[in-house]
């Protein structure tokens, strides 16, 4: 049976969001494993104390989280637009799919 075990920062998260989380990852265990594993799939979640999280060696703390979480973000959406413009001397696209899947596709 499967076990996934998701650490949080105390007081990040809310309820809901909590439940959202599981609910998502039973999905995608269960998208792996198949339907039958679902009522044996553990998913826990498990909230550190607000200051004994660190990133980079820097604490962490609950006031922070989301401001690393946009920073995140925001540099994933740089990377990606720039990936996405990245075109040859000749006008083709140095990276002509954008995920495995449109790989696949073709």
């Amino acid at each position: 049976m499967p076990l996934v075990n998701i650490e949080v920062i105390e007081n990040v998260f809310t309820p809901a969001q909590k439940k959202q989380l599981i609910e998502k990852v039973t999905d995608a265990t269960i998208s792996i494993e198949g339907e039958a594993m679902r009522s044996h799939t553990l998913v826990k979640i498990e909230e550190v104390k607000d200051g004994n999280w660190s990133v980079g060696g820097k604490i962490v703390t609950a006031s922070e989280a989301p401001q690393l979480q946009q920073t995140k973000i925001k540099a994933a959406l740089t990377v990606s637009a720039r990936i996405n413009e990245s075109r040859s001397p000749n006008g083709l696209r140095l990276f002509p799919y954008k995920t495995r899947a449109d790989k696949q596709a073709c």
